[in-house]
């Protein structure tokens, strides 16, 4: 191990925060963190880093890291994240850092503080959420919740390096096949079993491509009742704001309209769609049961957000162009809907065929 050099640090205008660099005297590869917008921060990690450094070329023990359990570095890092990110948002990640917290308990009871925790031990937590049937984009996300946390322990200097560092993203199984979606006689059928208080939602995720977000947080401020040029407005609310941050109108086809205009409306800030039990909004948990309980008496699979994937399919499979569909979903590159294309072929053909 070569003698570590003092990182510096230094200001990146382009998204106005504060990083340091340093040379890995094990690896002599060149890293470099992002901190965070305070100077101060940014020159508390170089020192920190430097001593961790010098502390392993010098083989002395590491004295300065301060220990601390994993239920407060997720209270201190859930409370860093106040304000900062949607509370849809950091309702998911709680409860993501509540099941590694239980694991852990559960699986290494002697483990008391964070500098305990191995990289082993969060493999083998992920590894259990597949076995306890979690999907893939689940997993990524726990895994990506894992990293976070431990990045700010980091920065925090809880610990000299993120156990969760060298984890790797998980393979899709499923990612080679194609988009899955519901044929016409399907959704007929799916509809025709969810219960009504429940069904016009889900109707009209099939008659927009909504995500479900974009539907539970739709309000009657961003809707446009008139005949043809009736639409909705995507925006953001307090409290919540679209993928991306990103604003798009989306017109009304007649079944849409008719879905809005049997919804009880009593100002203008109320949320469109509810639960049929007068909730204030829609409970996104117990609208996705409904839709399983019914998928399951039919004998389908799927989620809620097979709803967006049956809206793109049809759209191109009634010869509506990808870069159209495109707009539609609100995507921010033609890329993400490429996947629907291999739909158009079939079509595109009986269409030029007319002209023999």
């Amino acid at each position: 191990m070569k003698r570590p050099e003092i990182p510096t640090h230094y200001f990146r205008k382009d998204n106005g925060r504060w990083c340091i660099s340093y040379m890995d005297p094990n690896t002599g590869k060149r890293i470099r963190e992002s901190i965070s917008t305070r100077k101060a921060d940014a020159i508390k990690r170089s020192n920190q880093v430097y001593q961790d450094l010098m502390a392993e070329y010098l083989g002395e023990p590491d004295y300065q890291l301060v220990e601390i359990t994993l239920e407060d570095l997720s209270h201190e890092f859930f409370q860093s994240k106040e304000r900062r990110a949607e509370e849809i948002t950091l309702r998911s990640y709680r409860a993501k850092a509540r099941f590694l917290l239980a694991f852990i308990q559960n699986h290494f009871p002697t483990i008391n503080t964070v500098q305990q925790i191995r990289t082993i031990y969060l493999e083998e937590f992920l590894t259990s959420r597949f076995e306890e049937g979690k999907a893939h984009r689940t997993v990524e996300a726990d895994l990506q919740v894992v990293k976070a946390l431990f990045n700010f322990a980091v920065e925090r200097g809880y610990l000299a390096h993120s156990p969760a560092l060298k984890i790797k993203s998980f393979k899709n199984p499923n990612q080679a096949r194609r988009v899955q979606f519901w044929s016409k006689d399907e959704v007929r059928k799916i509809l025709a079993e969810i219960k009504p208080g429940w069904r016009d939602a889900h109707e009209f995720l099939y008659n927009t491509g909504l995500r479900k977000a974009e539907l539970m947080f739709l309000t009657w401020e961003d809707v446009v009742i008139d005949g043809d040029r009736s639409h909705i407005i995507i925006q953001a609310k307090e409290g919540w704001k679209p993928k991306n941050n990103k604003s798009r109108i989306l017109p009304l086809n007649q079944s849409a309209r008719e879905l809005v205009s049997r919804q009880k409306k009593e100002n203008m800030k109320d949320y469109i769609f509810k639960g049929p039990r007068g909730s204030k909004q829609l409970h996104r948990d117990k609208f996705y049961r409904e839709l399983k309980r019914a998928l399951k008496v039919i004998g389908l699979e799927g989620d809620v957000h097979k709803w967006r994937h049956t809206f793109a399919s049809q759209l191109v499979m009634a010869g509506v162009g990808v870069e159209t569909v495109s707009k539609l979903l609100g995507h921010s590159t033609l890329e993400m809907t490429m996947k629907y294309s291999h739909l158009a072929p079939d079509h595109l053909r009986n269409a030029v065929s007319k002209l023999e």
